[in-house]
């Protein structure tokens, strides 16, 4: 009788650890380890919650917080029932909060809208690009206004001069709006223009903007890349008439619960009209016993690359179009199969 008690009571006991191991990881997952540097936030025109001030570092990056979309888009945020999905986490089966809580973003939020496509372009505004993120930046919650989209400009940004007049900088970054030079059956656009941001290869020119051209996208064999595979020259003023841009999204306890979401947006220029949006979430997922962003979580019915690589110049290629017409290798699927914006 005895025996059959003690096996009873351990029986209960281990139940009981398992129950509190489950309760603890689908309830108390929220519980970021790292404190938020978050202290500050600043009302923007472009969304509805104020952002980290951190966000609003430099005038490119206050244009892009204070865009405003169309059809009330800014303002679509349906709120999330917190308690109802601790409730649910208990059930057997039951989906953790962080889980239930990029469903619902996913669900209310994520999308891709175009709401025009233009005339042929010569080329474009990259408005921003993207800090430098290290491998081991992919761990952190707060450090990275838009990770899932700044993991994708991996490329080192303060290179030498004569590496960014190669190929090295570019590959993720303005190169991928280019293509080949000198070959309108493999190009995109014929030129990109951003702003100088005094980087090293930058800091020579003294105008605002840097007008780039020439560059070749991919190089089969190294040994027959150009001296001068990229041409830059400063200007003044922007020639392009539609850029893109970029901003990262701040919900009710995104972080907390290591989600993290982005808008990219082609627009006008002259006008501060968004022609198209692009916005995606995503949610940082064990690997190595360590949460990451490096293989994250997505809204899966927003197109993405392989190995989750965000595609950072489909707005532009659906949006924007080019003087070629081309579709080359990053364009490649760019435009969905739902695409009624006329002739592709």
């Amino acid at each position: 009788m005895k025996t059959k008690l003690l096996l009873a009571a351990v029986v209960v006991l281990v139940g009981s650890c398992k129950v509190r191991s489950l309760y603890e990881r689908r309830l108390n997952e929220r519980l970021v380890t790292e404190p938020s540097p978050w202290t500050e936030f600043v009302a923007v025109k472009g969304q509805a919650l104020p952002v980290p001030k951190q966000w609003l570092a430099d005038e490119e990056a206050r244009k892009a917080h204070d865009l405003v979309l169309p059809q009330n888009l800014g303002q679509l945020m349906v709120p999330f029932d917190f308690e109802a999905a601790r409730w649910k986490a208990w059930l057997p089966h039951g989906k953790s909060v962080g889980d239930q809580y990029l469903e619902h973003l996913c669900t209310y939020e994520a999308g891709e809208w175009v709401f025009k496509v233009t005339e042929p372009q010569e080329g474009i505004y990259i408005a921003r690009t993207a800090e430098y993120m290290p491998d081991d930046g992919l761990y952190k919650v707060w450090d990275y206004e838009a990770p899932l989209l700044e993991k994708s400009w991996n490329v080192p940004q303060d290179v030498p001069e004569d590496a960014a007049n190669r190929h090295v900088v570019f590959k993720d970054g303005p190169g991928s709006y280019i293509g080949w030079a000198g070959d309108d059956k493999k190009s995109h656009y014929r030129f990109v223009e951003i702003p100088n941001v005094g980087r090293i290869w930058q800091k020579k020119f003294e105008a605002p903007y840097l007008h780039l051209w020439g560059h070749h996208e991919m190089v089969i064999n190294p040994t027959q890349i150009p001296e001068k595979s990229m041409q830059v020259k400063g200007i003044q003023k922007l020639t392009a008439r539609y850029g893109i841009t970029w901003r990262g999204l701040r919900r009710v306890e995104d972080r907390e619960y290591r989600i993290s979401g982005y808008e990219q947006m082609a627009y006008d220029l002259q006008t501060g009209v968004v022609i198209a949006l692009r916005r995606q979430f995503a949610r940082m997922m064990p690997h190595g016993g360590r949460p990451t962003f490096g293989a994250p979580d997505v809204c899966n019915r927003i197109y993405s690359g392989p190995n989750y690589q965000e595609r950072t110049n489909r707005i532009a290629a659906i949006s924007i179009r080019s003087v070629t017409g081309a579709k080359a290798n990053l364009f490649v699927d760019a435009y969905p199969k739902e695409f009624q914006g006329g002739e592709k």
